[in-house]
């Protein structure tokens, strides 16, 4: 018998899948996926396979560094977009001048994923900003 909190791994058709409950309580699933055999055809991943992924991402719950698909997608317009609404429906006088100095944010970074960031491309945003001379309190 297995600890609570473990996770499980179960068969759904050939294919296995683990399952196990992320931060905020909530189960999550996911496929094992699958391989490529000898002859190059594509064939489930072993129960072992399976467990060896669930161990990995029991480890990312614990360390708090597991984000699920949505937070995976997640894109800076997307997140710019929630952060103005919020705004605007707090009823911020500010909202405006945000706005515009989130023009240039928005043109460096529009397409790129929010868990994609790295510091490398944040500093280098900081270095083009203050080339063009842009004031400080609009760059950082």
């Amino acid at each position: 018998m297995t600890p609570r909190g473990s996770g499980r791994v179960f068969k759904r058709g050939a294919r296995n899948w683990i399952a196990f409950y992320d931060g905020q309580g909530k189960e999550r699933r996911e496929s094992a996926g699958t391989k490529l055999d000898a002859d190059g055809r594509r064939v489930p991943k072993s129960e072992r396979d399976a467990r060896d992924l669930l161990h990995d991402r029991l480890a990312a719950v614990h360390q708090g560094t597991w984000h699920g698909r949505t937070a995976r997608r997640l894109t800076v317009k997307e997140a710019l977009d929630g952060y103005t609404a919020d705004l605007a429906a707090r009823g911020r006088k500010s909202i405006d001048k945000i706005v515009s100095h989130l023009k240039p944010v928005r043109a460096a970074f529009d397409g790129e994923r929010v868990l994609g960031l790295t510091i490398e491309m944040l500093n280098r945003y900081v270095a083009q900003r203050r080339a063009m001379y842009a004031a400080s309190g609009t760059v950082t």
